[in-house]
């Protein structure tokens, strides 16, 4: 591993200094004087390239504390931190040390780990001041000075707006170059302004910086876009690149902090000079949510290829296409029928959706759902089930087919609504149905990534005649806390209690025991995802009474259901 950082240590005690040195050599280049005054000399020798003192206070020739007095009257130590190394006990000559210009006090003996995580600390920390005094640490070309006054006033990185303008103009001036974009993300990096106060997450963020000053190289261009969003041009190889994360990730490990700080990065090679700088952005941007998906340790990174272009014009063919495909009818109601598991006769339905896109084919609700989610816009997909659900089975009233409630999703994203169960009840009177009709669907996770809100819109529901379904039960963390602090009147069981029921003991056991609590708490359960014979056998035994799944049927179009439960009609 490349070391860019020189430490000086000065101590008499060839042990203790051949000690130090071994412990700091690997991530250091280590320079060793034997007393004060040649630790002096080789100070003044060095100081250009000398991040750090490592300091003994009992020495012949020059002690510590003679060293400390003359460094201070020496402006060329302004920019080297000093840690002084003692085994002295006594207050006084520790807070005379201090008086004296060290930057902190490491008593003897210490073990590796500690060494190690203070000189870290303090050289980190220490390059904060040169970033607030000194515009000119980042090294700035001539093209780049042009813009340093649209520096960013917390880091001394340059603004959006500059990065933006620079970029271009780089790119522009060097199109055989080969450039990576590279964009930074921290995961709920507003916690440590909660939970430590904002000047420690500023104090982060600053020596966050300067490390990606300091590893990505004098030549890369770096923006703090906004609060936590970093983003850097970057003129090197994948494999360099890759190198350089892993030593991204060694600094958030040392940091000093009592909060874990993890970081995503989103890499995209610019290749397509037709593209903006903004579309570069947003492709990298695109990467982090995907290196977000499968992080596994303090940092990971993903890098934009065909696979994940792929899925952004998927994306954006959702998102701007959701409007006219409810226009055009490409978003299709299907509906999957509810059993009764004694007579086998069709209890209610759930209405669920498809999109048949005219250029991607057959989207499955797996697909567009989280896409529409993620982008705030599932409220018109969800107005337009809900319209044609209730327009349907107005219709098979007319038609005098056997009448069934038909369950309705409602996104999380709508809880947020203030008059859902209004907008809901309008429809259901637009259509000259009753609320006996209609059912709503909620997941358990919907419900806990906001209880108070979901449980506030779910007691407007059921006030106004509507029957709520915690659908997915099983599938979140808390499912027990759920069934204990929300008031529903159906709970569905997530399909993974039921795979490997047949040969998994356990599953049996805790799905008979959620049947045996919902029979004390007079809740009615929906079993849904029943595949197997003996899946159906085991419900019926232990009291479920109603099921879903692929057993009985498919989702399948309205004018099959209508069939079926016309069928059930005529056998009446």
């Amino acid at each position: 591993m490349p070391k860019d950082r020189t430490l000086l240590v000065i101590d008499d005690n060839d042990i203790q200094r051949k000690m130090i040195s071994g412990i700091l050599s690997d991530k250091y280049n280590i320079i060793e004087a034997d007393n004060g005054l040649a630790g002096m000399k080789l100070a003044l020798e060095n100081y250009k390239k000398i991040s750090l003192i490592l300091l003994d206070l009992s020495m012949p020739i020059m002690n510590g504390y003679e060293f400390l007095e003359k460094a201070s009257e020496n402006y060329l130590f302004n920019d080297i931190p000093i840690i002084v190394l003692t085994s002295d006990d006594q207050v006084s000559q520790l807070y005379k040390a201090l008086e004296l210009g060290a930057n902190d006090i490491l008593p003897k003996p210490f073990d590796s780990d500690k060494l190690l995580e203070k000189v870290s600390q303090i050289i980190h920390s220490y390059q904060i001041l040169k970033v607030t005094q000194d515009k000119n640490y980042f090294n700035l070309t001539s093209k780049q000075l042009a813009y340093a006054n649209e520096i960013d006033k917390l880091t001394g990185l340059f603004s959006k707006e500059a990065f933006i303008k620079i970029s271009k103009e780089i790119l522009s001036e060097n199109p055989n170059d080969s450039y990576y974009l590279i964009r930074g993300d921290f995961i709920k990096f507003k916690l440590v302004n909660e939970l430590l106060g904002k000047e420690e997450g500023d104090k982060f963020l600053k020596a966050y910086s300067i490390l990606l000053v300091e590893i990505l190289g004098k030549d890369a261009l770096i923006s703090r876009f906004s609060d936590d969003d970093f983003v850097g041009l970057i003129k090197k190889n994948k494999e360099d690149l890759k190198f350089d994360l892993i030593r991204i990730e060694d600094f958030l490990k040392t940091y000093s902090i009592d909060i874990s700080i993890n970081v995503v990065f989103g890499v995209y090679k610019i290749e397509d000079r037709s593209l903006s700088i903004d579309q570069i952005c947003d492709r990298a941007e695109y990467a982090i949510t995907k290196a977000k998906q499968i992080r596994n340790s303090n940092v990971s990174y993903v890098v934009y290829n065909e696979k994940l272009d792929k899925w952004l014009k998927i994306e954006q063919a959702v998102v701007s296409g959701i409007d006219l495909a409810i226009e055009n009818g490409e978003i299709l109601i299907y509906f999957q029928p509810k059993y009764s598991l004694n007579d086998k006769s069709i209890v209610g339905a759930e209405a669920l959706v498809r999109w048949q896109h005219p250029t991607l084919g057959m989207l499955s609700p797996g697909v567009f759902i989280p896409i529409l989610e993620a982008n705030s816009v599932i409220h018109q997909l969800d107005y337009y089930v809900w319209d044609k659900t209730c327009e349907s089975v107005a219709k098979w009233g007319k038609l005098g087919l056997k009448k069934v409630p038909v369950s309705v999703n409602v996104s999380r994203n709508n809880f947020y609504r203030e008059k859902l169960w209004i907008e809901i009840l309008e429809l259901i009177k637009k259509h000259g149905i009753t609320t006996d009709d209609i059912n709503i669907e909620i997941t358990e996770t919907s419900y806990m990534n906001d209880p108070i809100q979901v449980q506030s819109v779910v007691n407007k529901c059921q006030e106004s005649g509507l029957s709520v379904h915690m659908d997915d039960f099983g599938s979140g963390y808390s499912s027990l806390n759920v069934l204990k602090d929300l008031v529903f009147d159906v709970l569905k069981i997530d399909l993974t209690f039921l795979q490997g029921l047949d040969s998994n003991e356990r599953a049996a056991i805790i799905l008979k025991s959620i049947m045996d609590m919902n029979k004390l708490l007079k809740l009615p359960v929906v079993a849904e995802g029943i595949e197997t014979q003996e899946q159906e056998n085991f419900l019926k035994e232990i009291g479920c009474e109603v099921g879903q799944g692929f057993l009985f049927s498919r989702p399948v179009e309205e004018k099959v259901f209508m069939q079926m439960l016309k069928n059930e009609t005529i056998n009446k």
